[in-house]
């Protein structure tokens, strides 16, 4: 799998996606709310995140007992945050808006 880095505002900035967007994840059968900004952050508990993988580690770190700012375990983010589709009305992993760009080269 291509692991190339690619940020989220790449991808707003080459129109994958419209923001702000609701995103939502679930980690031991807790479901979390966040927002992607139009500048890239993710917007989670009322604090910024500039990766998929810190706003999924503050998430992991709240539905282990922890808190939202304790040291986060590495977690990938892109595949676990999802946004509403509104062209396919499900909710899609990130980690397709991330394949998509990464496609376009």
């Amino acid at each position: 799998m291509n692991r190339e880095r690619v940020t989220l505002r790449q991808v707003i900035e080459a129109g994958s996606i419209e923001t702000p967007v609701d995103l939502r994840t679930t980690y031991r059968d807790q479901i979390f709310n966040a927002q992607l900004l139009p500048n890239g952050t993710i917007e989670f508990e009322g604090s910024l995140f500039n990766a998929p993988s810190m706003a999924l580690g503050a998430a992991r770190n709240l539905a282990e007992g922890r808190a939202l700012g304790d040291p986060m375990k590495p977690t990938g983010g892109w595949p676990y945050w999802h946004y509403f589709d509104q062209d396919t009305q499900k909710w899609t992993p990130l980690e397709v808006l991330r394949k998509r760009y990464l496609k376009r080269g």
